[in-house]
This record gives C-alpha cells, structure tokens and sequence, in this order.
C-alpha cells in the first residue's frame, strides 16, 4: 500500500520482509560492527592508559613529599586500571579474526 508523508508517497510491503543481503554485503556489513567495536576498545584503552600516566606522575609527587599512606593508595588504583587494560587487549585478541582464519572471530563459541 501506499502512504503519503510530508508529500511523498512511501511505498510499503505488506508481509514482506527485507531483501536477503549477499554473503559479500553480509560479510562488510559484519566487518563495520566488528572495527566499531575494536574502535571503542582501543579508545577506552587509551584512556586508561592516559588515566595510569596521570597516577604514576601522582604517586610520583607524593612519594616526594612523604605522603606514602595516599601514595599507597594511588597505587591500588594503578594496579585496577593495569588490570581494565590487560582485560581490554584479551578482548581485542579474541574478537579480532585471526591472520590465518578468514572465516571470523576467534571466538571460543564459534569453533
């Protein structure tokens, strides 16, 4: 049927669903969710990076200044962000497709 907005006529299927896409436009279509993801990765990565810079030039000052107590503290906190950033590279290390398998992801799901 038919339907009208702002002017236009807009055509629409009854029932019927999309046109099935190519295994090729299905494949690219799957490439940009995953370098989307890995893009989104990277950058909270690198800001946990940015955010460990800031806390070892923190405890740095604060060993100076013989505040060891906040300086021990701090260093928790480095030790948890470390912690984020090694989770994120073993997200990026099973999502990303492997040289040798064009197939997909390394998921253990999909084996």
């Amino acid at each position: 049927y038919q339907r009208r907005v702002h002017g236009d006529i807009q055509q629409k299927n009854m029932g019927a669903s999309k046109p099935k896409l190519t295994p090729e436009e299905e494949a690219r279509q799957n490439k940009r969710v995953i370098d989307r993801a890995t893009r989104t990765v990277e950058k909270e990565r690198t800001k946990l990076q940015n955010t460990e810079k800031k806390l070892l030039s923190e405890i740095k000052s604060l060993a100076k200044q013989n505040k060891h107590n906040a300086a021990k503290i701090i260093m928790k906190d480095l030790v948890r962000s470390r912690h984020q950033i090694d989770a994120y590279y073993t997200c990026l290390l099973y999502t990303s497709p492997s040289p040798r398998d064009q197939r997909g992801s390394r998921m253990p799901s999909s084996a």
